[in-house]
Protein backbone atom coordinates (compact mmCIF):
# COMPACT_ATOMS: atom_id res chain seq x y z
CA UNK A 1 0.00 0.00 0.00
CA UNK A 2 1.05 3.16 -0.71
CA UNK A 3 0.22 6.92 0.74
CA UNK A 4 -0.50 9.85 -1.12
CA UNK A 5 -0.93 13.40 -0.59
CA UNK A 6 -3.56 14.73 -2.51
CA UNK A 7 -4.64 18.32 -3.49
CA UNK A 8 -7.49 19.27 -6.03
CA UNK A 9 -9.13 22.38 -7.11
CA UNK A 10 -13.06 22.35 -7.27
CA UNK A 11 -14.28 23.78 -11.12
CA UNK A 12 -16.32 26.91 -10.71
CA UNK A 13 -19.36 24.66 -11.29
CA UNK A 14 -18.91 22.40 -8.21
CA UNK A 15 -18.33 25.10 -6.16
CA UNK A 16 -21.74 27.01 -7.81
CA UNK A 17 -23.40 23.73 -7.30
CA UNK A 18 -21.93 23.41 -3.49
CA UNK A 19 -22.73 27.19 -2.29
CA UNK A 20 -26.07 26.40 -4.36
CA UNK A 21 -27.15 23.15 -2.23
CA UNK A 22 -24.50 22.87 0.86
CA UNK A 23 -24.05 19.59 1.71
CA UNK A 24 -21.36 16.85 2.89
CA UNK A 25 -18.98 16.69 0.89
CA UNK A 26 -16.39 14.37 2.47
CA UNK A 27 -19.29 11.51 2.72
CA UNK A 28 -19.14 11.39 -0.89
CA UNK A 29 -15.23 11.66 -1.45
CA UNK A 30 -14.78 8.94 0.94
CA UNK A 31 -17.55 6.49 -0.85
CA UNK A 32 -16.17 7.09 -4.78
CA UNK A 33 -12.81 6.65 -3.30
CA UNK A 34 -13.46 3.60 -1.92
CA UNK A 35 -15.34 2.45 -4.63
CA UNK A 36 -12.14 3.07 -6.79
CA UNK A 37 -9.86 0.77 -4.04
CA UNK A 38 -8.48 3.99 -2.08
CA UNK A 39 -9.10 4.86 2.10
CA UNK A 40 -9.19 8.42 2.18
CA UNK A 41 -6.92 9.07 5.51
CA UNK A 42 -7.57 12.78 6.00
CA UNK A 43 -9.99 15.48 4.20
CA UNK A 44 -9.53 19.12 4.64
CA UNK A 45 -11.51 22.00 2.69
CA UNK A 46 -10.12 25.59 1.57
CA UNK A 47 -12.22 27.91 0.89
CA UNK A 48 -9.64 30.44 -0.23
CA UNK A 49 -8.03 28.36 -3.29
CA UNK A 50 -11.60 25.95 -3.68
CA UNK A 51 -9.70 22.85 -2.59
CA UNK A 52 -9.74 19.57 -1.15
CA UNK A 53 -6.84 18.20 0.59
CA UNK A 54 -5.29 15.27 3.02
CA UNK A 55 -3.89 11.93 2.79
CA UNK A 56 -5.06 8.77 1.06
CA UNK A 57 -3.87 5.30 0.61
CA UNK A 58 -3.96 2.57 -2.17
CA UNK A 59 -1.76 0.94 -4.62
CA UNK A 60 -0.72 2.87 -7.41
CA UNK A 61 -3.87 1.81 -9.76
CA UNK A 62 -6.92 2.17 -7.49
CA UNK A 63 -5.09 5.75 -7.09
CA UNK A 64 -5.31 6.08 -10.92
CA UNK A 65 -8.43 5.18 -11.31
CA UNK A 66 -9.56 7.83 -8.71
CA UNK A 67 -7.72 10.49 -10.15
CA UNK A 68 -9.39 9.60 -13.71
CA UNK A 69 -12.95 9.47 -11.90
CA UNK A 70 -12.03 12.93 -10.33
CA UNK A 71 -11.01 14.15 -13.67
CA UNK A 72 -14.18 12.98 -15.57
CA UNK A 73 -16.74 13.94 -12.69
CA UNK A 74 -16.06 17.81 -13.97
CA UNK A 75 -15.82 18.75 -10.29
CA UNK A 76 -11.94 19.17 -10.07
CA UNK A 77 -9.98 21.38 -12.91
CA UNK A 78 -6.71 19.39 -13.89
CA UNK A 79 -5.13 22.96 -13.17
CA UNK A 80 -3.93 22.90 -9.71
CA UNK A 81 -4.41 19.47 -8.81
CA UNK A 82 -1.84 16.48 -7.99
CA UNK A 83 -2.15 13.50 -6.24
CA UNK A 84 1.62 12.41 -4.94
CA UNK A 85 3.14 9.48 -3.79
CA UNK A 86 4.80 9.97 -0.14
CA UNK A 87 6.64 8.34 2.48
CA UNK A 88 7.78 8.63 5.78
CA UNK A 89 11.40 9.58 7.04
CA UNK A 90 12.83 5.83 8.07
CA UNK A 91 11.43 4.36 3.81
CA UNK A 92 12.80 8.09 2.43
CA UNK A 93 15.98 7.25 4.01
CA UNK A 94 16.34 3.83 2.44
CA UNK A 95 15.82 5.23 -0.77
CA UNK A 96 18.31 7.82 0.08
CA UNK A 97 21.01 4.64 0.72
CA UNK A 98 19.61 2.87 -2.24
CA UNK A 99 20.32 5.92 -4.50
CA UNK A 100 23.59 6.59 -2.78
CA UNK A 101 24.70 2.88 -3.98
CA UNK A 102 23.92 3.49 -7.76
CA UNK A 103 25.19 6.70 -8.35
CA UNK A 104 28.48 6.07 -9.31
CA UNK A 105 26.79 4.22 -11.57
CA UNK A 106 25.14 6.93 -13.84
CA UNK A 107 26.59 8.28 -17.32
CA UNK A 108 25.06 11.48 -17.74
CA UNK A 109 24.00 11.13 -21.73
CA UNK A 110 26.69 12.42 -24.26
CA UNK A 111 29.24 11.69 -21.74
CA UNK A 112 32.77 10.53 -23.23
CA UNK A 113 32.53 8.46 -20.08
Amino acid sequence: MATFFYRAKYSASAITGMVANPQDREGPLRSIAKACGVEIESAYFAADSAEVMGFATGTSSAKNAFVLMAYASGAIDRDGSECVEVTDAKAFQACMRKASKVIGSYKVAGSSD
